[in-house]
């Protein structure tokens, strides 16, 4: 709707002129918000308009968030990727916009649970880190990965993937998934059982290996760096 201009024109001894502009109300949102894991996310709805326009997002848990602001907060993002949808309304009509909040960003973080033994764990990341290479070869965004930790469990390595610009965790995913064909993963027969994003962890440098030999159930924590791979203890 266009802009509606009133003109009122004052005659008393001299000629004077108000104008008084209404416009309806207008919306800008971003279509695209990532977000890491259970982390928390800020959606900024910037509303244009007059009169002022109102705000109202949906969905939004009345009981637990602030719905009529222009920033909504939302704690602990769980859902791949969720659409929010503000609207601004005043006399003149309602304008809204949706985004999508999406987890992701530069830094995907992965679990990914393998059947093989323990002592085959270096060799195993390090022939995963080739393998992923491939897979993402047609992105051009992808950079590396570097482990965070492994456990003896089964095999069950913690990894964050690095990628030049932000991409979706579902999407990165399913990447992976549609490599692994029949218990492979490009030239690695591994059975990859389970792929699931986790939350953000904190990394920190590995400590200096000690001489006690480590058992199967121990917790590693494995940094790698420029194909070094350093292992401690934990």
């Amino acid at each position: 709707m266009a802009a509606i201009k009133f003109k009122v024109v004052v005659l008393e001894n001299q000629f004077s002129q108000v104008d008084n502009m209404i416009v309806p109300p207008m919306v800008k949102l971003p279509s695209k918000v990532f977000v890491g894991h259970e982390q928390s996310a800020s959606l900024n709805c910037e509303v244009e308009g007059n009169p002022t326009p109102t705000i109202s997002w949906s969905p939004c848990d009345v009981e637990n968030l602030l719905c009529d602001k222009q920033i909504l907060n939302i704690c602990k993002v769980q859902s791949a990727r969720a659409n929010y949808s503000c609207a601004a309304r005043n006399y003149l009509g309602i304008a809204t916009a949706t985004t999508v909040l999406v987890i992701g960003g530069k830094d995907v973080y992965l679990r990914l649970s393998v059947s093989a033994e323990c002592d085959c764990k270096d060799s195993l990341w390090k022939k995963l880190q080739e393998e992923l290479v491939k897979i993402f070869a047609k992105t051009q965004r992808y950079l590396r990965a570097q482990l965070i930790e492994v456990r003896c469990e089964s095999l069950i390595f913690d990894a964050v993937l690095m990628f030049s610009t932000e991409v979706a965790e579902d999407e990165t995913i399913s990447t992976i998934q549609t490599a692994i064909v029949d218990g492979k993963l490009g030239d690695l027969s591994v059975n990859v059982s389970s792929i699931i994003g986790i939350p953000p962890v904190e990394q920190t440098s590995t400590a200096a290996p000690t001489s006690s030999t480590p058992k199967s159930d121990r917790l590693f924590q494995i940094l790698v760096e420029r194909g070094s791979i350093n292992l401690s203890v934990c």
